[in-house]
């Protein structure tokens, strides 16, 4: 069992602290302490309207006001502070792109104001002091990180330059092939059909409960039914205005649906691991369709491990179906890197991968699998397409479904709503994930945050 306060966690963030220059948006920051930085930003702003109002009353003369549109810097300055201070406290994963926006909007407002309103001339302008320190410091705080940034995340990519000039001379090996092409299109044509082009993928979530919910997370309303028999967890982040209302003293309900218990879904992931497997051993089967099987050593401490890129293959009849759980590890690392917290988001804790020898061969399972009343196929990602952008995986390419196992057992087991994945992968791009190459790939990851 995963302990709710795992050190695992924080260790996932100290290492997301050491890379700031990839995302910092990664960090998952107490909520009360968001709102005290956000207020930093906020009273300001709100201070800054009646400067502004304090300003235009005052007098130049002793017969006349300021001119109303000379406190036009006070109102921009008050609509940068808040709109900064909100962002804050409600999305923090914009921060970073928010960060020069006062710089821009101040400066350009100090500019208008010299040289249109108080019709200065460009000589009597205070270049030096055109827009405020605090701004100015922070946009070159944000220049460096971006600058820094880039650096980065260029030699983490040409660290993996060797092994994606390699899978991109496999793929160019595919598509010199007459049926392999006809394979790939068909397939493209196969997922662009059920599920539409990537940019329009639902994601489905883990969810708990007893009545349906929809995918708030995407602009589809996609209906998805929770799990119903496994324990419901409590301590889903609230959203951020059910928070603000928590400060003041009024009580928030957590919601009874999404699954936000690291525990409660690897309870569900081992329980369906078994079933799962034997119904791709069942597909594999049907299509010629080969399983990994790493080979163990042993380590350090006398503990036994499984070298990543250290396999064989097997046949389905050969194959154990032991394994394929996501490490807790990695799990924790994932949820805190790339979803922010949001446990529901992981849906590759039961995994399992089928490598085939032929591109028709992965086609074939895949018509398998849309006809297959026990599998209810939620979401392709089709990276054997020729319109996939293969920068952000380092070239490497596969198919990844996410699907429910539907069964009269699972329905029993309340586990028929859990979201598997299953990777379809060509052999020889399996072999060119040598123990090197995935250490590198790793590395690549890492530097990316995700």
């Amino acid at each position: 069992m995963v302990s709710n306060c795992w050190c695992h966690q924080c260790n996932a963030a100290h290492y997301s602290l050491l890379h700031p220059l990839c995302n910092v948006s990664v960090l998952r920051i107490p909520f009360p302490a968001l709102v005290s930085f956000g207020l930093i930003f906020l009273l300001p702003g709100i201070l800054e309207p009646i400067c502004a109002f304090a300003y235009t009353m005052s007098t130049r003369s002793f017969s006349s006001h300021v001119d109303p549109s000379e406190s036009l810097i006070w109102w921009v300055l008050a609509v940068t502070s808040i709109i900064v201070g909100f962002v804050i406290i409600f999305r923090e994963d914009l921060l970073l792109s928010i960060l020069p926006l006062g710089f821009l909007l101040n400066g350009s407002a100090a500019l208008v104001q010299h040289l249109v309103i108080l019709r200065d001339s460009p000589t009597e302008v205070p270049w030096l002091r055109i827009n405020s320190w605090g701004s100015t410091g922070i946009f070159l705080i944000w220049f460096i990180l971006n600058i820094l940034r880039k650096i980065v995340l260029r030699r983490a990519k040409q660290a993996i330059s060797g092994d994606y000039a390699a899978y991109e001379c496999e793929w160019e090996g595919i598509m010199e092939n007459f049926d392999s092409t006809l394979a790939v299109r068909d397939l493209d044509d196969i997922v662009k059909s059920g599920f539409g082009s990537a940019d329009r993928l639902v994601r489905p979530l883990q969810l708990m409960g007893e009545q349906p919910q929809h995918n708030l997370l995407t602009n589809n309303a996609a209906l998805i039914h929770p799990l119903s028999c496994m324990p419901i967890a409590m301590n889903e982040r609230p959203p951020a205005c059910k928070q603000m209302i928590a400060v003041f003293g009024f009580g928030v309900a957590s919601s009874t649906y999404i699954c936000s218990s690291l525990d409660t879904l690897y309870v569900q992931a081992y329980a369906l691991e078994p079933i799962f497997n034997l119904k791709l051993q069942q597909l594999a089967k049907l299509a010629d369709g080969e399983f990994v099987c790493r080979s163990a050593h042993h380590g350090s401490h006398g503990s036994t491990v499984a070298a990543a890129g250290d396999f064989h293959f097997v046949t389905a009849d050969q194959w154990n179906r032991m394994g394929g759980v996501k490490p807790v590890d990695r799990a924790i690392e994932k949820v805190v890197r790339v979803y922010h917290g949001n446990v529901s988001l992981l849906l590759d804790v039961v995994r399992q991968c089928i490598v085939f020898d032929r591109m028709r061969d992965m086609l074939k399972v895949m018509r398998i699998i849309l006809d297959d009343s026990d599998v209810e196929v939620l979401r392709i990602k089709n990276r054997m397409s020729n319109h996939y952008d293969v920068q952000s995986s380092g070239g490497y390419r596969d198919v990844l479904v996410n699907l429910r196992i539907n069964t009269l057992l699972t329905r029993k087991l309340g586990l028929n709503n859990h979201v598997c994945e299953l990777q379809l992968i060509l052999k020889n791009f399996m072999v060119h994930r040598t123990l090197e190459g995935h250490t590198r790939y790793v590395a690549f990851r890492n530097k990316r945050c995700e």
